[in-house]
């Protein structure tokens, strides 16, 4: 079973601040209804689980056009239901359009294949899908701009279990509302102990 939609829409921010978001994978992907990203293998690749009904898929993400100039960002996914009981494979082209100096047209299409499994209402759900994707994505433009935080190691596999494990630390990508308060914690901790030994 295959089906694919796509959808137009606008966004009143300018086109370099919706690139910001659009091309950053551990924001723009977890758009997706059903989609978690669970590991980051590099800045092209991740592992991650996506729910379709009643039935969960796990596999790997590939990210195989990140276009600058022309604004394109596109990925694929696949993955496996738990004991061989089905096989979803996903993609997603996005690109940018200018419309003016204050807003920007977004070209989404969204294509799902299932095999192996039932899915009901494969088009209807395709389509649902993309609407959320839309959605979701646009409360992320409307809430703010997108920033680098530097995540500690202790700190993985919790909210940023996408961070790569084979990193002492990592730098990852995120909003400002995913943030954790235990970095600003442990930043004000470390600032306080810095004056202390700066007055010795």
């Amino acid at each position: 079973m295959k089906a694919k939609v796509q959808k137009i829409f606008e966004v009143n921010q300018p086109i370099a601040t919706v690139w910001e978001y659009l091309k950053q994978p551990t924001i723009v992907i977890p758009c997706l209804p059903g989609a978690t990203l669970t590991h980051k293998v590099n800045d092209r690749n991740y592992k991650w689980r996506l729910q379709l009904q009643a039935t969960k898929f796990n596999g790997d993400i590939e990210v195989t056009q990140k276009d600058t100039t022309n604004r394109k960002f596109d990925w694929s996914g696949s993955g496996e239901a738990p004991r061989a009981a089905g096989r979803a494979e996903v993609v997603m082209n996005t690109a940018l359009k200018l419309k003016d100096n204050r807003s920007t047209e977004i070209v989404c299409e969204l294509e799902i294949d299932i095999n192996g499994t039932n899915i009901s209402n494969l088009d209807e759900l395709v389509n649902q899908l993309l609407e959320g994707f839309v959605n979701n994505l646009k409360e992320k433009i409307k809430s703010g701009r997108p920033r680098t935080v530097e995540v500690p190691p202790w700190q993985k596999g919790g909210r940023n279990d996408d961070i790569d494990d084979n990193d002492a630390t990592s730098t990852v990508e995120v909003p400002p509302w995913q943030v954790s308060s235990s970095t600003g914690f442990f930043g004000s901790i470390i600032k306080m102990l810095k004056r202390l030994f700066r007055r010795k």
